[in-house]
């Protein structure tokens, strides 16, 4: 016959047990107990299940090991099996024995009652007598009250220890190089350089002492134009007369007139250098072209030299005036150079080039230009100064480097210590690169382990403890004890209870 398998949960309760039994289609009913938690152990709860599956048609058995479900179960004559094999392979019959009858009573289930007094004894059975007597207490409490102050002795005192090590100065001799292909500093004793710019604007000014020839007036001329053509030709104002050459002197008619018709036929007109100053003053028969269309036409000449042409005497600056005018600015912006790179610079740093240098001029603009003439000549500059820098910190890393590698055994360097001295001035080598010589110098103390000094002195009185270290240690001065309480006789015995400080 099949057999409808119903596993239960450790929630589930008689409601939720009978709905999983309504789909079983099959006429045995098998409810497997969970392993975990106590479910329907009741006696109800099994006549319960029991009548639901009767009113199903079917026959119902349990797999369970809790002890009174099966005690209830097997009451009612509901088989009781360990496991679903053994459910499977046996048909499910009921015991005669316990079968309820019409009209009988099933006998009633014997219980094995137990003596809880007796098993109460064998759980706490009693003390020996001298367990419980008083001078087994006085003494137990005495000996907790012993271990109490032992285990205060140890972890209640503390101790600061102050030592001074012995201390001393570590000095080295660098030849220190300025490499400009790397950018950090090398063991070897070569260091980066760095170039410092700084560009300055800057404008001054002074009065003209020298003294120019300027153009004044103008030079005239009387102009013969003759005609080449039997027309006669109007020659406006302004026509202008030159000179041959690759400089000519330029003339202008100062008023209109006209040129009979007829070869030959002349006209004299006045006529005024386009040009003021005496480079108008020319010899006569010289200006002899007519620019435009009527040089083609009519011919010209000056029978008479040109004359009345000046100049006049005024203040100029000169060329010296200009040099030193340029030298002075050039000298005051290097003062505000300087001035602004020590600013630039950090503590330490070294210059490498003696001086500042000027490697650009990005404006030179004087007023007036070369050659004119004014009151005052006016000059402004923008320049860009450069200088090689070695950075100090630099230095100090490479020093640093170099004495911590040769620290003697049993030292460390003080923080902050490190002092860099010059030894002679950078200069330039063959290949064009800056060396120089430092002495590097620290502070170095002797390396005093807490761990190790603890354990040195622990448990001793003050006094000993001193004289201990005193010949133990690098010590510069006695050391210093400090034991928390001061009523205290010894150091602690537990090592992290002190504090070593050296200073």
């Amino acid at each position: 016959m099949k057999t409808q398998i119903l596993r239960l949960e450790p929630h589930d309760d008689v409601v939720s047990a009978r709905d999983k039994m309504e789909w079983s289609q099959t006429g045995r009913i098998l409810l497997v107990w969970p392993d975990r938690g106590a479910i329907l152990n009741r006696r109800i709860d099994l006549v319960l299940l029991q009548r639901h599956s009767q009113s199903l048609g079917a026959q119902m058995a349990v797999i369970t090991r809790d002890p009174r479900v099966c005690y209830h179960a097997e009451a009612l004559g509901i088989p009781v099996y360990k496991d679903l094999r053994q459910a499977q392979r046996t048909h499910w019959r009921i015991n005669r024995s316990i079968r309820p009858r019409k009209g009988v009573p099933p006998p009633p289930v014997r219980s094995h009652l137990v003596d809880l007094d007796e098993l109460r004894r064998e759980a706490h059975p009693s003390l020996p007598h001298w367990l419980s007597s008083p001078l087994t207490r006085v003494a137990a409490f005495a000996l907790s009250i012993l271990a109490l102050l032992s285990i205060a002795a140890v972890i209640l005192p503390g101790a600061e220890i102050t030592l001074t090590p012995q201390s001393q100065v570590q000095q080295i001799t660098l030849d220190v190089r300025i490499d400009p292909n790397i950018g950090t500093i090398n063991l070897s004793g070569a260091i980066p350089s760095r170039t410092v710019d700084i560009v300055l604007d800057g404008e001054q000014d002074t009065a003209s002492e020298g003294f120019s020839s300027v153009p004044d007036q103008a030079a005239k001329a009387d102009i013969l134009i003759a005609n080449l053509t039997d027309q006669a030709f109007s020659i406006p104002a302004g026509t202008v007369i030159r000179t041959t050459g690759d400089q000519p002197k330029r003339f202008s008619i100062s008023q209109s007139g006209q040129v009979p018709a007829g070869v030959g036929q002349t006209i004299s007109l006045s006529a005024q250098a386009l040009l003021p100053g005496v480079d108008g003053n020319i010899p006569a028969e010289s200006l002899t072209i007519i620019e435009g269309s009527l040089g083609t036409r009519l011919t010209a000449t000056n029978p008479m030299p040109a004359a009345g042409g000046s100049n006049r005497r005024t203040l100029a600056p000169s060329a010296n005036q200009r040099e030193q005018l340029s030298e002075q600015l050039i000298e005051k912006l290097y003062q505000q150079a300087l001035q602004e790179l020590s600013q630039q610079i950090q503590p330490g740093d070294i210059l490498l080039t003696p001086t500042l240098t000027v490697t650009q001029v990005i404006r030179e603009v004087y007023d007036p230009p070369e050659n004119q003439p004014a009151d005052r000549l006016k000059l402004a500059l923008s320049l860009v100064f450069q200088v090689q820098v070695a950075s100090g910190e630099d230095l100090r890393s490479l020093a640093k480097g170099a004495l911590d590698a040769n620290i003697p055994d049993g030292y460390r360097s003080v923080p902050d210590t490190i002092s860099v001295e010059m030894l002679n001035n950078p200069e330039i080598g063959l290949d064009e690169r800056v060396s120089w010589r430092i002495l590097a110098a620290q502070q170095i103390h002797a390396d005093l382990e807490e761990t190790a000094t603890s354990n040195l002195i622990r448990g001793l009185s003050p006094s000993l403890a001193i004289e201990k270290l005193l010949a133990s240690l690098p010590l510069e001065n006695t050391p210093s004890i400090r034991i928390t309480p001061q009523w205290w006789p010894r150091l602690p015995l537990l090592p992290f209870r002190m504090s070593v400080i050296s200073r």
